[in-house]
């Protein structure tokens, strides 16, 4: 007999009972993509939320990423401050094995929208 515990990342553990025995299985019924994203402290935190929201909606509106979401992405408020950054975080349920991917995109699409939204600046070519 074993107890199933599943992670926040989507991760499901088997642990049997009455041993100190693990396993972890990363791709068993769905997956959470986590995407973490640094701004610098000042920067307006209705701004970021707003240009992280449309980057949720553009992954979620991409042909190409839409039918690996089991929910939407939402976005979260200041989860860490750093050195002189903000962090926030946009996560969803996915399906196995997407998590990186879906990651990507959500870095992508939300470095577009802050650097649109004038949170960020766009880094020099070349």
């Amino acid at each position: 007999r074993f107890t199933h515990v599943r992670a926040f990342d989507g991760t499901l553990w088997h642990v049997r009972n009455g041993e100190v025995l693990r396993a972890g299985n990363h791709t068993q019924q769905w997956a959470r993509s986590v995407a973490k994203v640094e701004v610098p402290v000042g920067s307006d935190v209705e701004a970021v939320r707003a240009a992280l929201h449309k980057a949720v909606e553009r992954v979620v509106n991409s042909e190409e990423h839409s039918p690996n979401l089991l929910e939407d992405p939402t976005v979260r408020g200041i989860d860490a401050l750093g050195e002189g950054t903000y962090t926030f975080t946009m996560h969803a349920r996915v399906l196995p094995g997407t998590d990186y991917p879906i990651n990507r995109a959500l870095l992508e699409c939300a470095r577009e929208e802050l650097i649109t939204a004038g949170v960020l600046g766009a880094a020099p070519l070349g």
